[in-house]
């Protein structure tokens, strides 16, 4: 009949829709010069390749993982969720630096920042975006030994210079790990 063949070609055109969006969905994941998952009930449902190559991972591997799992420290990781909570509550995004775990065991800073898939529906998930800030944190650290020792006295600041100029650079901020 007319409305049975009508309403398979709706169909068809609704799917053909939601494959180019697929596809458009899969460009922007591969070709973003951030990491982006979403997770759903604190577990990995989609991640992108460059979320996979901070941590490490082949792309595509941490899907399914529990997102407790990148993380340095299990505190760390529980002193989110009342954050992010709250930051959803107040319609916020949340956004702060943790310390990562990459696959090999190496740590990295990075600015973790979040929301909601659609508001007020938790069960639809949350976008994450990750990028590592290891450099930025080191620099800024520097930064602040320097004004602590500036404000203390030139006989401080000169002694935080030759610490500064001696003290080695970590090797996670000299080469980062290349994914395994």
């Amino acid at each position: 009949s007319r409305v049975l063949q009508r309403a398979l070609s709706e169909r068809a055109a609704g799917e053909q829709q939601q494959r180019a969006l697929m596809h458009q969905l899969s460009s922007v994941l591969a070709a973003a010069p951030i990491g982006i998952a979403i997770t759903r009930q604190r577990h990995f449902v989609l991640v992108s390749a460059e979320w996979c190559a901070l941590l490490g991972w082949p792309v595509g591997s941490l899907v399914g993982w529990p997102a407790r799992d990148i993380f340095a420290a299990q505190e760390d990781y529980d002193a989110l969720g009342p954050r992010v909570r709250a930051a959803f509550a107040a319609h916020e995004p949340y956004a702060g630096e943790h310390e990562f775990r990459r696959r090999d065991g190496s740590h990295f800073w990075g600015r973790l920042s979040g929301r909601p898939v659609a508001d007020g529906e938790v069960e639809a998930g949350t976008i994450w975006l990750l990028e590592d800030v290891t450099h930025q944190r080191a620099e800024r650290e520097r930064l602040a030994c320097f004004d602590r020792a500036f404000t203390a006295g030139p006989e401080t600041a000169a002694l935080a210079e030759s610490r500064a100029a001696a003290a080695p650079v970590p090797a996670a901020v000299v080469a980062p790990v290349a994914p395994v």
